[in-house]
């Protein structure tokens, strides 16, 4: 099983994993959290770690939203001029 496919299935089970640091915490209902996914987690656990760490580091290929003038008219979507 991939991390992908662990986070999936803990998601599905209602299973939050965050990072606080370095360290894992996980939040989950009662019963939920069965031996099998214990197991899982704890085989798993750096690179989860890992995986959450690098998904909070910001993207160099996203375009910064730059805001438009508003003092004058703004142009309609396609919709606005279809109504």
């Amino acid at each position: 099983m991939n991390v992908l496919d662990l986070l999936s299935q803990l998601r599905q089970a209602k299973i939050q994993v965050a990072l606080e640091g370095e360290k894992l915490k996980i939040k989950a209902p009662q019963g939920a959290l069965t031996a099998e996914l214990k197991n899982s987690l704890k085989e798993h656990k750096q690179e989860i770690i890992e995986f959450l760490q690098e998904s909070q580091k910001p993207t160099a290929d996203v375009p910064t939203i730059k805001p438009i003038n508003r003092s004058g008219e703004l142009p309609l979507s396609y919709t606005q001029k279809a109504v």
